[in-house]
């Protein structure tokens, strides 16, 4: 582990115009103590041939994969690469649109031991990069300071949060969290560790600057199925055995987080993303399963509480 350094882990996949974006705005941070590591899942040699001509920059390490390892096996590999004392994770789409992202939030983390990770606001753009509406924040805030620290209940389902929470925007210690985020992407998705930070009851650095430009484009998001890779977003039912496995997996292993996430807000708010899923499908069959399971998997789980429960539009975590 390197002090001081921020290991900067880039999955791609087929977007050579778009990580190239990313990366300039990457290497024109004030903060230059860090190293970049880009996967690649490509099915071509594009993003290869674009690193090797015009990002020769040492701090730049760049892995093609033989075979394409999904979204999940994909962001492993970059989370294995890593040398830092601290890490982010972006996708290869974003920008990075505030040029003191990393020295702001590196010394947030130098300053408060305690604290593991600092989050930040975000602009929302569209694939050509203009600007959406924006994002639920905190800008109304009536101190006005800059940086914030929030309880990670918020990262909770069902939490409601008044604040963007996304995986997108923090840095985080790779002592205390590095473990528990790539375990995450056993699941392909974020959310095992969202869950864990905030049933660990943990407190978490908030940074009003909208230091990421998230772009409203496809995702590629894939996972493996029997060998095969398959786009989950197009499949309901690999959704919902997400969730289960990510929810199952938490009380299970981590028996600590129990107290947080057994109760009637969370299998509630989870049992209604479910039913949702199941619903979309169209499938009958989905829809009486994931019913079932729902009474069997949350003990706390109560169809009319859950209908009268009513979520808070534009405020989001992932």
């Amino acid at each position: 582990m390197s002090h001081g350094l921020v290991s900067i882990c880039i999955p791609t996949y087929n977007r050579p115009a778009l990580i190239g974006k990313l990366l300039s705005s990457i290497l024109a941070q004030t903060y230059q103590n860090f190293e970049i590591i880009v996967t690649d899942n490509s099915d071509n040699f594009d993003t290869q041939l674009l690193i090797q001509n015009h990002f020769t920059d040492p701090r730049i390490s760049y892995f093609k994969n033989t075979t394409n390892l999904g979204m999940g096996g994909n962001t492993q590999k970059a989370l294995s690469l890593i040398k830092g004392e601290f890490f982010t994770f972006t996708p290869d789409d974003d920008l990075w649109i505030t040029q003191s992202k990393l020295e702001s939030q590196v010394a947030f983390l130098q300053q408060n031991r305690e604290i593991d990770i600092i989050y930040s606001n975000a602009e929302s753009i569209d694939y050509d990069g203009n600007i959406l509406e924006p994002f639920g924040s905190v800008y109304d805030l009536a101190d006005n300071s800059c940086i914030h620290v929030l309880d990670s209940a918020e990262l909770l389902p069902g939490g409601n949060s008044a604040y963007f929470l996304n995986i997108l925007t923090p840095v985080m210690r790779v002592g205390p969290l590095l473990d528990i985020f790539i375990k995450s992407w056993f699941f392909e998705s974020e959310e095992f560790f969202c869950y864990h930070l905030a049933a660990s009851k943990q407190k978490i650095g908030f940074l009003i600057d909208k230091t990421v430009a998230l772009r409203e484009a496809e995702h590629y998001r894939t996972a493996l199925e029997d060998g095969r890779i398959v786009d989950w977003k197009k499949r309901k039912d690999i959704r919902i055995r997400q969730i289960i496995a990510i929810y199952t997996a938490s009380i299970y292993l981590y028996p600590e987080t129990k107290e947080a996430l057994e109760t009637a807000k969370v299998n509630n708010a989870l049992a209604r993303h479910l039913l949702i899923q199941a619903k979309t499908s169209r499938s009958l069959k989905l829809m009486i399963t994931t019913f079932c399971s729902c009474l069997l998997l949350f003990r706390k789980f109560n169809l009319i509480y859950m209908i009268k429960t009513k979520t808070k539009t534009g405020k989001s975590f992932g």
